[in-house]
């Protein structure tokens, strides 16, 4: 299998130029009732997911690019990447829809550019995102597989959706299990107890992957294992979806319809939990998880040592006091 974790930086930055060229063309055939359709994001519509991905850019990986080329990659402690977010989607509401696609374009392309300007040095500076002390580089790979599955996002809602493109997302799984999924994991809730889980990930991009955990430590590694604890079967569409938070429209809309119970800086967090949790249930009992072996340690695994999409905002903030903190 191959690692592609270390492919150069222009190769994957001509991977997402791509990616990107495909996806403008997609979003520029979508009619008026298209881009009000529901999505499985969070109780978005799709004007609103774009406008989510613009300014994920621009109150987001701009700031924290810029951070990083700065010397002082570690945001304040308070500094809420969801929030923020949320707040300039709600400011874009009012925008029409060329206006909407225009921005979206403008501001991919300019922080392609700002990153096929940096140096290969550069490219490896330290940086922060939530799950911690990373670099540039993981900077660019999070906003690339994040918009590789609102594509899937926009087009399912519109009933258009023929599955993932092999060239960028087995690429960018391998780069998520390698890599993104170890991040997630939390020695102070594993109590130093070793485990070995099988993944058998199947469709397009999928493969074999063996997480292993011992001495506090997550590390996931492409092939098979005959010493795994539990095997967990999933294909890349579910595992997106359980991991990611996707689950029908209405639930979403129910959850944000339900704001009222939260603090302001909890909303967002709250929506994922609640569509989380659906889509985590509905794959389980629709059987399209299926976990053989130590079913107990797969659910303690999954459950309690590693970190869930629906609580960012708390991982981001204990992860810059750490940060904080290494840092001295």
């Amino acid at each position: 299998m191959t690692d592609y974790t270390q492919i150069s930086k222009s190769d994957w930055l001509s991977l997402a130029r791509t990616f990107y060229a495909h996806l403008f063309a997609e979003i520029a055939g979508f009619n008026e009732a298209d881009w009000h359709s529901e999505t499985r994001y969070l109780g978005w519509n799709c004007k609103d997911l774009v406008n989510h991905m613009t300014s994920a850019v621009t109150v987001n990986f701009k700031t924290l690019i810029q951070m990083a080329l700065d010397g002082d990659p570690v945001p304040p402690l308070g500094f809420n990447l969801f929030l923020r977010n949320a707040n300039e989607v709600a400011r874009r509401k009012n925008k029409t829809i060329p206006e909407t696609l225009e921005e979206f374009k403008k501001e991919t392309n300019q922080i392609l550019e700002q990153l096929e300007a940096l140096s290969e040095e550069q490219w490896l500076l330290p940086a922060f995102f939530f799950i911690g002390d990373i670099d540039i580089r993981m900077l660019f790979l999070v906003q690339f597989a994040d918009n590789l599955v609102h594509e899937r996002d926009l087009l399912m809602a519109n009933k258009r959706w023929q599955g993932f493109d092999t060239r960028f997302v087995e690429p960018l799984l391998d780069w998520f299990m390698r890599v993104f999924h170890p991040a997630s994991f939390r020695p102070e809730k594993n109590g130093g107890e070793a485990a070995t889980i099988q993944y058998h990930i199947t469709g397009t991009g999928g493969g074999d992957w063996v997480l292993t955990i011992k001495d506090y430590t997550g590390t996931v590694s492409p092939g098979i294992t005959s010493n795994a604890d539990a095997t967990v079967r999933v294909s890349v569409e579910h595992l997106i979806s359980t991991s990611l938070a996707r689950s029908a429209p209405f639930i979403g809309k129910l959850a944000r319809a339900l704001h009222f119970l939260v603090k302001k800086e909890k909303k967002e967090d709250f929506t994922a939990k609640i569509t989380g949790i659906v889509a985590s249930i509905t794959a389980l009992l629709g059987g399209k998880i299926k976990i053989t072996g130590d079913k107990k340690k797969a659910n303690k695994v999954t459950l309690k040592w590693f970190w869930h999409f629906w609580q960012r905002t708390e991982q981001t903030q204990e992860n810059i006091l750490r940060s904080q903190y290494n840092k001295g």
